[in-house]
């Protein structure tokens, strides 16, 4: 077993994920016991005990005793209810369903019924995804141990490849909606109406915005003729463990039709009201705390890959360690 395999195996038994490595050595042992100080007490720890571990925290929440950030609900269905409400649409009725003895979609607003699909899982954990993944970056590292998951050296045919892997949830979600739409359709008898897709991110967040509405568009273009509308709306809370960030986007903000419009502004308006109800109960963390972007490391085939979500920079630096 390699030294970096080796490093893997002992922080999971600590817990911890190793990310990557950013400087690897050969110790010797002259010239540790020339710097002495820390260097050489971690030098004669590992070798009684086979390994040394010091944790530099980066935020609050790090480490086994680290500080629970403070996290807002997480956004569902319930938020895309009022939403849709407060645009002027509504849930269908029980009887608009068919009683939920077919497949049928959620919402009408104008002359569009609207099924939303809530994407509540980082596609990149998924075993399969990632073992595709690896096969397709580890040609641009040969020989290298770490890969880091980064689409931008790819060439154009890559991308594509890419693109199909990581847009599997989209993709599946597309075809779910244009079926369930349909069957809405025909129940309902109504020539006049026209489909449409509402997706809520909530937990892909390793694809960024313009990314996952990228996707979602070329699926929709590509894939039904069902689908006359794709609206997304992306929510996703970051945290250092001092400051905090609710990023929020919306699809489409240019030639968007006036439902769309509609829609575009209700999100706007229930996100301020959305954060001003977490206000006043003190920005207490809920029972079910919106997901945070999260590093996910995987091992294939004896090769470490790894993602990074951007992170806000702690407030501390070595030069001022309190803060600005």
């Amino acid at each position: 077993m390699n030294a970096l395999n080796r490093s893997f195996e002992i922080l999971a038994k600590e817990r911890w994920t190793l990310i990557e490595t950013q400087r690897r050595a050969t110790l010797i042992e002259e010239e540790v016991r020339k710097e002495g100080g820390n260097v050489l007490n971690a030098y004669l720890t590992a070798q009684v005990e086979g390994h040394w571990i010091k944790a530099f925290p980066d935020h609050f929440a790090a480490g086994k005793k680290g500080i629970a950030p403070t996290r807002p609900p997480r956004v569902g269905e319930a938020f895309v209810d009022r939403v849709v409400e407060v645009a002027g649409g509504r849930r269908l009725s029980p009887a608009e369903t068919n009683f939920q003895a077919t497949r049928n979609s959620d919402y009408l607003i104008d002359d569009f019924i609207y099924e939303l699909k809530d994407i509540q899982e980082e596609g990149l954990e998924k075993p399969e995804r990632q073992a595709k993944l690896a096969e397709l970056f580890r040609p641009y590292h040969p020989g290298e141990l770490e890969i880091r998951i980064d689409p931008s050296i790819l060439t154009p045919e890559d991308l594509f490849r890419y693109a199909k892997i990581v847009g599997g949830p989209l993709h599946k979600a597309v075809r779910s909606a244009a079926d369930q739409i349909k069957a809405t359709k025909l129940h309902l008898k109504n020539p006049k109406l026209k489909g449409g897709i509402l997706v809520l991110n909530s937990g892909y967040y390793s694809l960024s915005h313009e990314t996952f509405v990228q996707l979602l568009l070329h699926y929709v273009r590509n894939d039904t003729s069902q689908i006359e509308s794709t609206v997304c709306m992306t929510v996703s809370f970051t945290t250092n463990g001092l400051n905090h960030w609710l990023n929020t986007r919306f699809h489409p903000t240019r030639k968007a039709s006036p439902t769309e419009d509609r829609l575009g502004k209700s999100f706007g308006g229930m996100i301020g009201t959305f954060m001003t109800e977490w206000s006043r109960a003190g920005f207490q963390t809920s029972e079910k705390p919106a997901p945070l972007p999260v590093p996910i490391a995987f091992e294939h085939d004896g090769v470490h890959y790894h993602y990074m979500p951007e992170c806000i920079p702690p407030p501390w630096t070595p030069e001022a360690p309190l803060g600005d």
